[in-house]
């Protein structure tokens, strides 16, 4: 069967709030030359993708995109620091103390205070994304496939 060097394939997955795009572009070559953009910490999963395509790929010169999109309302979690927090109560008790002063603290007065509460952005499980990742990338894999096959098979009949 004959394929087009040419071909484009999409593939997609979305899970818990979380989706992963990818998108496979290829122009003939010779050898299979791969050039892969990932955003932001998905550098880990860069051989995943390579080993993927060298696998089941021979020739090509292919620009894969990687897109990762998720729900904002999980990106970051409020984390309250008790010890920092009691450090500051205790010390501020003890000035009001030396100095025979008003010492009424309130939880959001003394929330204020450095490192008390922080905003951290949520780590991501590298299991599950690794999970969503090899499910949009055998979708955008097939597709590409598919479509150089049907590209292939077109050229035969002109």
């Amino acid at each position: 069967m004959i394929r087009s060097m040419t071909g484009f394939g999409h593939g997609e997955c979305s899970r818990d709030n979380k989706k992963i795009i990818i998108e496979i572009k290829a122009v003939n070559h010779r050898y299979l030359d791969l050039n892969i953009k990932t955003p932001r910490g998905f550098a880990q999963f860069e051989g995943i993708i390579r080993r993927q395509l060298t696998d089941r790929l021979d020739r090509g010169k292919l620009d894969v995109y990687v897109g990762f999109e998720e729900d904002a309302d999980n990106q970051y979690e409020v984390v309250y620091n008790e010890h920092i927090a009691k450090m500051y109560y205790d010390s501020i008790k003890e000035i009001a103390s030396d100095f025979d002063i008003d010492g009424a603290i309130s939880a959001a007065s003394l929330s204020r205070y450095n490192e008390v509460l922080e905003l951290k952005e949520v780590e991501e499980s590298k299991e599950e994304l690794e999970s969503i990742l090899t499910e949009a990338l055998n979708e955008a894999i097939a597709e590409f496939v598919t479509n150089r096959t049907s590209e292939g098979a077109s050229c035969l009949r002109s």
